[in-house]
């Protein structure tokens, strides 16, 4: 059984607030879709197990080799609300959403890392 947990998915647990609670377990997937919307930065503090301290996501290898390439939405004050849109499992495009609709999305599995996300603007 020991090939079952080395194919099950990191968890990582973030801090996106300066002392703010703990939010997760997220996978790689997951937080991929709260940094594509905003919701985490390099500077949001990250933890899973086997780290003996929480880190910068900039400072934590399996996350910042997965994120840090990827744009960003400009800062939520400069974001209009209501427009963010995604695919259900249908294919059917929902939205204009806020982003903390769609972080409520994700965080109720119904988005997720594999979800097609985007706002107005965003190129193809």
């Amino acid at each position: 059984w020991r090939w079952l947990s080395q194919m099950e998915p990191v968890a990582f647990y973030y801090t996106a607030q300066a002392g703010g609670g703990a939010s997760g377990p997220c996978s790689i997937a997951q937080l991929r879709v709260l940094w594509q919307s905003g919701h985490i930065s390099r500077e949001t503090m990250l933890w899973r197990e086997s780290m003996p301290a929480w880190l910068r996501l900039e400072e934590v290898p399996e996350a910042s080799s997965a994120l840090l390439s990827l744009a960003q939405p400009p800062p939520a004050a400069a974001a209009p609300v209501g427009e963010w849109y995604y695919l259900d499992a249908d294919g059917r495009q929902r939205g204009a959403l806020t982003a903390e609709q769609l972080g409520v999305l994700l965080r109720g599995g119904d988005v997720d890392g594999l979800t097609q996300v985007w706002r107005s603007g965003m190129a193809a």
